[in-house]
């Protein structure tokens, strides 16, 4: 996954499966499965989160393939 989103390769989908791993990992820490605190797999996760709204950039294998995996633009929508 992080492999996925270093080159902006399906790059929410990827985002979506790091989300749901960050998540199991607090858990797991949290109920005490696993030593430690959760803080760690919450920064990712909240980390891996905002990276969801900002979406991979125009320098993205995602940009350049066409953009599987992301959101659309409106028609005749001009980059910035």
């Amino acid at each position: 996954g992080g492999l996925l989103v270093a080159a902006g390769l399906l790059f929410r989908p990827a985002l979506l499966m790091l989300i749901v791993t960050m998540g199991t990992a607090a858990l797991a820490h949290a109920t005490g499965v696993i030593e430690g605190g959760p803080e760690s797999a919450l920064v990712y996760g909240i980390a891996w989160l905002a990276l969801v709204f900002t979406g991979p950039g125009q320098y993205s294998l995602d940009a350049i393939l066409g953009d599987r995996g992301g959101a659309s633009r409106p028609r005749g929508a001009g980059r910035l």
